[in-house]
């Protein structure tokens, strides 16, 4: 019965509401609420969390209830009894629901303390049920462990870090005060480390033996000339290493030692006892090769693309007399007695198209490209070399990559070009630099002076001579070097030269330039001509490696890019009738040294980032549509809205990464409507409005149309959204009204 009288009241009440909507749209607070509630608790204390878009539904309903039974309670003690009596299986359920939710726990114990004073204050209130249990997580770092790996071409015991590795993590959940044995949640990977066991290499002189003496009868009496220079043995000491793995110590092996004997000086001790010298004078011929000639000649009758050799190049003979003058069996003058053709060449002639064709011509041939591969330097400590001093114990190689493309060209033009191979043809040989570790001791510095005499080559003077005939030279006059002697200070350290500088530095004789006359006299000899070509190459740069401990382990910043340098090469070319038939090196030189490329390491330990994961609601307007219906009961230009439209919702759920507390990732985990959309329906009038009406009949469907258009409701969302709930309320009140009618009936 009193249920009955309650639902009575409320419909009674809905009625109320939507004869004079007025009081309803003055409360925002009922349309506000879930704004409200966001804004209160941004940050929920960790045993409390966030509501979602059905839990703040929840909580708007249930602050409604304590609103109503505290507005009951003081008016009608009696309804609000009936009230509780109703909605306590409700509200129970509701606790549960919102256990973890701040407002949800506010709003339970409002409602028990409503109860308590709609009892007395002294009776007990409705039991709450039990939350549900109370689970926290932690994590814990599982430590990275490092696996060592031997590399028998790094220094020994020298490491490199290939891999940082990545601390694990093992989470650990407690359910009401007890924690499970964990699970892993992020798998630790291990530091790889590879450790260098390369053999130490250390080679000592050993003292040659006692010098070797041969009598030499050629030679004067008195005289001791050095036949074959001593060499020194040597004594190498090669240690390996084997590398624990477990300590990442490579662990020096029993050393190895390899003796060579030295050999002893021979010198020649003269016998001779008479010093008149044997001249002898011999004619010496000698040959040479007269390269062909190549002649190219167009042939019309050829398609283009085509060649054909049509007489295969002949090489010639050139034949030269020299007389020889030897004293003692020894040359000491040469001079040209005749030099001539005497088997002329025959050039070789080749036939090249010049036809037109209309089929392009397609060749495959392949190029073969080679590149430097730059050598690594090693720098090894030395024991026994004194600190600050360097030595180059070997000398860095550049290797060789030989890269070989299949190139395919149309009429003689590439169109295409693939790596048939790409090979290491010859491996760099990396350079070794012995850094002295020993001591310094107190050096003995002493200074002395050393003579030294350098050759002064002759010039060669080249003279037309008209009554030469071309391609024939005569020594007018012989060349005879002359002597430079330069004087050294020399700075000894030790007994070991430490510098040297130039005391003094003169011409002591002056050398004879060698004066050759050349034939200008034309004949039908070919044209020999010299000239100087200037060739540059490529110096490839040197990398450098440097560790920064400012910089994350797996990181590599280039500091100073690499730049190539450059080698110039002048070449003295000697043609023959236009063609090159010898090359000689006149000077290579560095002109352009490289600059080294320097690339910083980082050795810096990796921060380990915390990853956490969190769902974020949230909710987005769905717009309802508009359907436009004709109406042949309306007149024509009259417009009639039939149902509002209400906008729906849509409830979109992110799980979202967040890394050290920065979000990382976001991804959708559901996407759905909440509510759909009601579409607004609006009728067209499509009625014939008749051509003719009096001035009565207009005046009134003025004032008509004009009352419509005041009585309608503002079109905007925010009062439809209103009206929409308004109308809901109403149809839920009439239909508990008409159903208590006709049970009391």
């Amino acid at each position: 019965m009193k249920k009955r009288r309650y639902q009575s009241l409320v419909g009674l009440a809905l009625v109320a509401s939507l004869v004079n909507p007025t009081p309803w749209l003055g409360q925002s607070s009922l349309f506000e609420s879930t704004k409200v509630l966001a804004a209160e608790e941004e940050t929920p204390p960790e045993d409390e969390i966030l509501p979602d878009a059905n839990q703040l539904k929840a909580i708007i309903d249930f602050t409604k209830l304590n609103d109503e039974l505290e507005g009951l309670i003081d008016s009608n003690p009696e309804e609000a009894g009936y009230l509780v009596e109703d909605e306590q299986a409700k509200v129970d359920r509701w606790k549960v629901y919102l256990a973890q939710t701040a407002d949800g726990k506010a709003q339970a114990a409002r409602w028990d303390a409503l109860v308590a004073r709609l009892n007395g204050g002294g009776s007990t209130p409705t039991p709450t049920p039990n939350p549900d249990p109370v689970v926290t997580t932690r994590t814990e770092t599982i430590a990275i462990t490092t696996i060592y790996t031997a590399d028998a071409n790094l220094e020994a015991n020298k490491q490199v870090e290939t891999f940082a590795g990545v601390a694990g993590v093992k989470t650990y959940t407690t359910r009401d005060g007890v924690e499970d044995a964990g699970v892993v949640t992020v798998a630790m990977q291990p530091r790889q480390v590879t450790v260098g066991t390369k053999s130490t290499v250390v080679t000592e002189s050993i003292p040659a033996p006692k010098d070797i003496e041969e009598l030499d009868a050629k030679l004067e009496a008195g005289a001791r000339v050095l036949k074959k220079g001593a060499v020194p043995g040597t004594k190498t000491t090669t240690t390996s290493y084997t590398l624990n793995t477990a300590t990442g110590v490579a662990v020096a092996n029993a050393p190895v030692e390899t003796i060579v004997e030295g050999t002893a000086a021979i010198y020649l001790v003269g016998t001779k006892t008479t010093n008149v010298p044997v001249v002898t004078t011999e004619e010496v011929v000698e040959t040479q090769v007269v390269a062909f000639e190549t002649i190219r000649e167009d042939d019309p009758n050829l398609e283009v693309g085509k060649e054909v050799v049509e007489t295969e190049g002949v090489n010639g003979e050139r034949t030269i007399v020299y007389t020889v003058t030897k004293t003692d069996g020894v040359e000491t003058a040469r001079t040209v007695k005749s030099d001539s053709i005497t088997t002329p060449a025959t050039a070789k002639v080749i036939k090249v198209g010049t036809k037109p064709v209309h089929v392009p011509v397609v060749t495959i041939e392949e190029v073969v490209e080679t590149q430097v591969v730059p050598f690594e330097t090693i720098r090894e400590d030395d024991p026994n070399l004194e600190v600050g001093k360097e030595v180059v114990e070997t000398e860095g190689a550049n290797g060789e990559r030989t890269i070989v493309y299949t190139v395919t060209k149309t009429d003689g033009v590439e169109t295409a070009r693939t790596v048939k191979s790409d090979s290491i043809t010859t491996p760099a040989t990396a350079k070794v630099i012995k850094v002295g570790t020993k001591p310094v001791r107190v050096p003995v510095v002493t200074t002395e002076e050393v003579v030294e005499t350098q050759v002064v080559p002759f010039e060669t003077i080249r003279e037309d001579d008209p009554n030469l005939e071309v391609g024939k030279e005569v020594v007018e006059t012989e060349g005879a070097n002359g002597e430079r002697t330069i004087v050294y200070t020399v700075t000894k350290t030790d007994g070991v030269e430490t510098a040297r500088t130039v005391k003094s530095d003169s011409i002591t004789t002056p050398a004879t330039a060698k004066v050759i006359k050349v034939g200008t006299k034309p004949v039908h000899v070919p044209v020999v001509t010299t000239e100087e070509v200037v060739e540059t190459q490529v110096v490839a740069f040197e990398t450098i490696r440097e560790d920064d401990p400012n910089l994350e382990v797996g990181k590599e910043v280039v500091e100073t890019e690499g730049v190539n340098g450059e080698r110039t090469i002048v070449y003295t070319v000697t043609k023959t009738d236009g063609v090159e038939t010898a090359r000689t090196v006149k000077s290579d030189s560095i002109t352009t040294p490289a600059t080294a490329k320097v690339i910083k390491v980082g050795t810096k330990p990796v921060h380990v980032p915390v990853v956490t994961t969190e769902e974020v609601v949230e909710t987005q307007v769905v717009a309802f549509e508009t359907i436009r219906e004709d109406d042949p009961n309306l007149e024509v230009g009259k417009e009639v809205v039939e149902t509002e439209g209400v906008n729906g919702e849509r409830t979109i759920v992110y799980t979202v990464t967040k890394t050290d507390g920065v979000e990382t990732a976001r991804t959708v985990k559901s996407d759905s409507i909440t509510t759909l959309a009601t579409a607004k329906v609006i009728k067209v009038g499509a009625k014939k409005i008749p051509l003719i009406e009096d001035e009565n009949q207009k005046v009134e469907n003025q004032s008509k149309d004009k009352m419509a258009n005041e009585k309608r409701l503002p079109e905007t969302g925010e009062k439809i959204s209103i009206l929409a709930n308004i109308g809901w309320i109403f149809m839920a009140g009439l239909f508990t009204f008409i159903q208590n009618k006709k049970k009391k009936e």
